[in-house]
């Protein structure tokens, strides 16, 4: 359903261009016994730039003791994990995301006991690696699932999706599917053969046979590669190791770029083309000492080579060899002339070429003199006009000469540079100090990157030159009109370097989400001087319709928002590694954090961990007998986190049944409601969820010779999305699905699966909470109520984690309400032969009561040890019923639970 003025694409003909990687390579650590893998599919929904990828990987350990596969999960520098989730034994595990050190305990504890568990984090040093580890439980199946989204960027002009694929083995089922929706004509695509990963500079026109390419529309393509097993053993009896790579480019034009609005988020991308580029001064600092003796050396020889042939006529250069002292090669900066001037004999270019190839290493390593001294090199150098000047500054080690400490370097560089030149670093190999590297270039407008020793050490070089070589505007500045634009929320919109081949882009929140039109003006320089573009967006609703992918046309809607997040996220955690003052940066990185906690990112400050919960979790293994206790003393239960097993539900007649962790069996109740009523059965205001129940008659009559009433509709409200529920059908955001048929349904973040041959229907909240909603049908030969003759839906909190201390509700405000309930008195009714049970509540207070005071509010409630069935497992167990309504079970009469409506949010 399009929702008119909330959603729109404004068109300022530019061109779109994505860089998109995903590494993949799956290992065991016996491989003798190693847990097989019987199938792996990766999916990647690239939509507007933001793309969402999907890994899904089975795994079976044949053996008779539990083994630990390990995923090694290469992702995009700028990608984050969304998503991840264990399927055990028929049931899904969702991954909560935490702060590092407790999401890393809790899996080491797991792992312990022996428990199938799951743990995702940021390898050290490796800023585009992250690692799941999998305890594989002995003759056990897992299902593993691992979303990432990324805000693709645009770089060297062409969009290169590539998957890295490297299982170890041939596997029967192996799939890839990229699926692309772009704003404008695609007009190259090319999928090559499989490759390994190293950079080469052959140019390769080969195709891949196996791949399938559709074109839907001129503005999509899907792209289907499944190798049989013999494709896959075709060169290695280990089956595929190499990348599957997607290159393709979009039509381009002029203009102030694309902007999309949705509900009240903006996003611009700005990528003009046909400019004439700035000459830019570029000089390149290297380091000699004697740590790059040998292929280093070499290497660096041959990347300079390749870097000094893509000068331009017009630039000027100059080289800065470092070790324990400084030398540069020319006094003054040395300019490219054209061809006509620029004899072989006399050239600069030759003549710096045969410097280079002449280059020898020793000596330590002195970084501060050679920064200041490249900085004032090219101070001194400026000759008027519009120009860019820049520093390459290529590093294999730390300071060993000279100033060694890194925060007197690099406050040494910011005074001598003042912002006026762009400083981008490479650290060359693993004992380089990346740090310092990264830091060197984000304080001075530049671009921290790895250098990997291997064999395509001089095409990592070149090629990073290659991104920066040419600058088409200098110093560009976003502006938006202030009372159209919330102003704090805009991201980084000063840019002091646009090159050819890349894309700005800067995000925010409007001040009016039902505005229609976005005033902007671009400024900056370029080669013929200063220049400010104005315009007026006026929005216009799209229509979109329904593609093949993992986002809905409903995940459209939240796709701004999610990259302002993304943006905030990455860029709060960039300045808090230049920021000095230790308050401040702890409040960067507390924000940063809470962002990534809302938004569900594993970022460089949070880990995700999935762990199956214990069996004595998985449903109520106590005695079937109760046990008599006849202690009168109260007895402290630790309240320990919801989620293991079902936390709550209500259903047919209407009867709730509640567990709460530290008690031996469930509590339940009924409510006696009326047919037409409606009741908030849960409400987290901070989450943005909402269940609201609308009562039924029955055919059959209760005790009080009225007719029973059941859950006869749901209305379900997260995050913006409408979910509505009877028993004949679901409807999600205005699309309708029966319930006989079995799909899983991804919905921003939250995830519906219809299951049990369309009798259950399964959401998995972002958040980590989960609800189970089942459906009742006359006559249904599974998990019916034969004597109902009505049918009906129930509904379970089958997981309480992650949602906020503000829920209430029938059933939501038992998730955080009862700080703490003491069993007070367990005792058998010689009258009846009914156990019978005295309990405290303490509320929303911490600390031991203390009984017969009223320091706290304390509840008291008196229960019968019944059975009653539990349809959620189509059986019966027993539970502590509490007449009158759940009485002081509940901190209100369920009056107070009534609406008006039941799609009240």
């Amino acid at each position: 359903m399009e929702n008119q003025g909330s959603r729109a694409w404004c068109s300022f003909d530019v061109a779109i261009i994505i860089l998109f990687a995903l590494l993949l390579g799956i290992y065991a650590q016996d491989e003798s016994t190693k847990p097989r893998i019987y199938s792996l599919h990766i999916m990647s929904d690239i939509k507007f730039r933001f793309a969402t990828t999907l890994v899904t990987s089975r795994v079976v350990n044949p053996g008779k003791n539990s083994k630990e596969a390990v995923f090694d999960i290469i992702l995009p520098n700028e990608a984050y994990i969304a998503n991840f989730t264990l399927e055990i034994g028929g049931k899904i595990y969702t991954g909560q995301i935490k702060e590092k050190e407790q999401a890393k305990k809790e899996y080491d504890k797991a792992k312990k006991r022996g428990q199938s568990a799951g743990h995702v984090s940021q390898k050290p040093r490796e800023t585009n690696s992250f690692k799941v580890e999998v305890n594989v439980a002995a003759q056990d199946k897992v299902t593993f699932n691992l979303t990432y989204q990324e805000l693709l960027k645009r770089n060297k002009g062409t969009y290169t999706h590539t998957v890295y694929i490297n299982p170890g083995q041939p596997v029967a089922d192996m799939r890839v599917d990229v699926a692309i929706l772009e704003s404008r004509e695609i007009t190259k695509l090319r999928v090559p053969p499989i490759r390994n990963d190293l950079l080469t500079d052959i140019d390769i026109t080969e195709t891949n046979d196996i791949a399938i390419i559709q074109r839907p529309t001129e503005k999509s393509v899907y792209i289907t590669y499944i190798p049989s097993m013999q494709q896959q053993m075709a060169k290695s009896a280990n089956g595929i190791s190499g990348q599957f790579v997607v290159e393709y480019d979009v039509a381009h034009g002029l203009g102030a770029g694309d902007l999309l609005v949705v509900k009240g988020y903006f996003v611009h991308f700005f990528a003009p083309q046909d400019i004439n580029p700035l000459p830019k001064d570029v000089l390149f600092v290297l380091d000699t000492s004697g740590s790059m003796i040998g292929t280093k050396l070499v290497q660096l020889q041959q990347a300079m080579l390749r870097m000094l042939n893509e000068l331009h006529e017009g630039d000027q250069f100059n080289i800065l060899r470092f070790d324990s002292n400084n030398q540069l090669w020319r006094k003054t900066m040395q300019r490219i002339m054209s061809k006509h001037h620029d004899s072989k004999n006399s050239s600069s270019r030759r003549a710096a070429e045969d410097y280079i190839t002449q280059l020898t290493a020793g000596g330590s390593t002195n970084i501060n003199s050679a920064l200041l001294k490249a900085i004032e090199v090219l101070k001194t150098s400026q000759i008027e006009g519009e120009r860019s000047p820049l520093i390459l500054f290529l590093t294999d080690g730390e300071a060993t000469a000279g100033v060694r400490n890194k925060d007197e370097i690099l406050a040494n560089v910011r005074r001598a540079n003042e912002g006026e030149i762009s400083i981008f670093s490479l650290a060359f190999g693993q004992f380089a100090d990346y740090d310092l590297v990264k830091r060197v270039a984000v304080e001075n407008n530049g671009i921290g990157r790895k250098i990997y020793e291997d064999s395509d050490a001089a095409l990592q070089i070149s090629g990073f030159y290659d991104e920066i070589a040419i600058t088409l505007m200098k110093n560009v500045s976003f502006q938006y009109l202030s009372d159209e634009v919330n102003s704090s929320s805009v991201t980084k919109s000063i840019f002091s370097n646009y090159f050819r081949g890349s894309e700005m882009v800067v995000a925010g929140k409007l001040e009016d989400s039902s505005a229609d039109t976005v005033t902007l003006e671009i400024l900056g320089n370029s080669i013929d001087g200063a220049f400010t573009l104005k315009t007026i967006s006026h929005i216009k609703t799209p229509h979109f319709r329904q593609v093949e992918g993992l986002t809905s046309l409903s995940d459209i809607e939240e796709i701004s928002e999610k990259i302002w997040a993304y943006l905030t996220i990455k860029q709060i955690l960039e300045k808090s590694l230049i920021e000095k003052d230790p308050l401040q940066k702890e409040q960067m990185k507390f924000r940063a954090l809470q962002l990534s906690l809302k938004y569900n990112f594993v970022t460089p400050l949070t880990s995700m961990v999935v762990t199956k919960p214990d069996v004595g979790y998985v449903g109520d293994t106590e005695d079937s007998q109760p046990r008599k206790d006849t202690s009168t003393t109260p007895r402290r239960v630790v309240k320990k986190k919801a989620g293991r097993g079902y936390a709550g539900g209500g259903g047919g007649d209407p009867h709730f049944m509640v567990r709460i962790i530290g008690i031996s069996h469930p509590f339940c109740f009924d409510v006696r409601t009326k047919p037409g009523e409606t009741y908030r059965l849960l409400q987290d205001p901070i989450k943005g969820m909402t269940i609201n129940a609308e009562i039924k008659s029955g055919h059959k009559l209760n005790k009080y010779g009225e007719p029973r009433t059941y859950i006869g509709k749901l209305f379900i409200n997260i995050k913006q999305h409408n979910v509505t529920l009877t028993t004949d059908f679901i409807q999600v955001d205005g699309n309708r699905f029966p319930w006989s048929k079995e799909l899983t349904y991804h919905l921003g973040g939250n995830t519906l699966v219809i299951k049990d041959n369309g009798y259950q229907l399964l959401i998995r909240c972002y958040f980590g909470a989960e609800v189970l909603i089942k459906r009742h049908v006359v006559n249904q030969t599974s998990g019916t109520d034969s004597n109902s003759g009505t049918d009906f839906l129930n509904v379970y909190i089958e997981r309480m984690d992650g949602f906020s201390k503000a829920i209430t509700g029938l059933i939501g405000h038992f998730a955080n309400s009862h700080e703490h309930i003491f069993k007070r008195k367990i005792s058998l009714s010689d009258s009846k032969r009914k156990v019978m049970g005295r309990f405290v509540i303490i509320d929303k207070e911490d600390g031991e009561p203390n009984i017969g005071t009223n320091v706290r509010p304390l509840r008291r409630v008196n229960a019968t040890l019944i059975k009653r069935n539990d349809v959620i497992r189509n059986s019966t167990e027993q539970c502590w019923m509490v007449h009158h309504d759940g009485g002081p079970l509940l901190h209100d009469h369920p009056d107070k639970y009534l609406i008006n409506d039941l799609y009240t949010v």
